[in-house]
């Protein structure tokens, strides 16, 4: 068994704790605090927690598919799958979806309360997108047993089949952004907390994505080569995405703050960033209550393992 599988039992486990460490019940953070500065060997506080632990996390369980899945499935906005036993019955849920559930206007008379008012939801997209850039190249190569109908042999076939679950997810999530041309502005429909919190998942994903394949290309080369064409098609068709909305971004009013998720990208450097830098006088006189920024990647870059 190789050091980091023996991990895999126990991820379950240790992610009910990065849950129990953004619980609404101050008295549950600070006991789960308590329990992963135990395990961490340092006194922390539940903010300071919340961070060591996932990267203390992602050091041991990089590798394992079942870690690799949560990681997708946190910045994808999907439900978690810590529970399951067998990946395959799991799928990624589209951005349409969330995109159409966020958009529902609230008619009801009294504000329902959202299940976690503590957790700040574009912060952790931005904490575990992190994780993604130091995943070994070879944990996104899984062996699939096939039956060789020439031989009636098992063959163990190598594909790239979670990192293109996600580079689909990424390509349909850009064409949802792609559809909504209604002009945007402080009111507008980017105003929603769930709206905006999806489009910054969307574009944080496409970054993760583009960053991910423009530094580990080469060494993804081992997988079927179809598979490996397919992944190079989806990842220029979020670039040319990208480009287009970045295009439309200036004319939409799109929030700032998106529109600097949007331009952290290298790969769209080709285009002119001029259109899209422009801040309208509209966003530059609104009041910032209620609005959430991204947060400034202040942890320094994770090491490959």
């Amino acid at each position: 068994m190789t050091e980091d599988m023996k991990w895999e039992p126990l991820i379950p486990s240790l992610l009910g704790l990065y849950t129990s460490l953004n619980d609404d019940d101050e008295d549950i953070r600070t006991i789960t605090a308590n329990t992963v500065s135990c395990i961490l060997k340092t006194a922390l506080a539940p903010p300071a927690a919340n961070e060591r632990f996932v990267f203390w996390l992602n050091e041991r369980c990089n590798s394992l598919p079942l870690f690799i899945w949560h990681i997708l499935y946190r910045i994808t906005g999907s439900p978690s799958i810590a529970n399951y036993q067998n990946l395959q019955q799991t799928s990624l849920v589209p951005a349409r979806e969330q995109f159409t559930l966020a958009l529902v206007d609230d008619t009801a008379l009294f504000a329902e309360e959202e299940d976690n008012l503590y957790i700040d939801e574009v912060r952790d997209i931005c904490l575990w997108s992190k994780l993604v850039q130091v995943i070994p190249p070879k944990a996104f190569i899984q062996k699939e047993v096939i039956q060789d109908e020439t031989n009636k042999k098992l063959r163990k076939y190598p594909n790239l089949s979670i990192m293109l679950e996600f580079a689909v997810w990424v390509v349909d999530a850009i064409g949802v952004l792609m559809a909504a041309k209604s002009p945007d502005g402080p009111l507008g429909w980017t105003s929603k907390p769930g709206t905006y919190e999806i489009v910054i998942r969307v574009l944080r994903c496409a970054n993760v994505l583009l960053d991910y394949y423009s530094e580990n290309s080469a060494a993804l080369h081992s997988a079927l080569p179809q598979e490996q064409e397919e992944l190079h098609n989806k990842v220029q068709n979020v670039i040319d995405g990208l480009r287009m909305f970045r295009r439309q971004a200036a004319e939409l009013d799109i929030h700032p703050q998106l529109i600097q998720e949007l331009n952290q990208q290298k790969l769209l450097d080709q285009l002119s960033k001029s259109d899209s830098n422009k801040i309208s006088l509209n966003w530059k006189n609104a009041s910032p209550i209620g609005r959430s920024d991204i947060p400034k990647d202040e942890q320094p870059p994770l090491r490959q393992q």
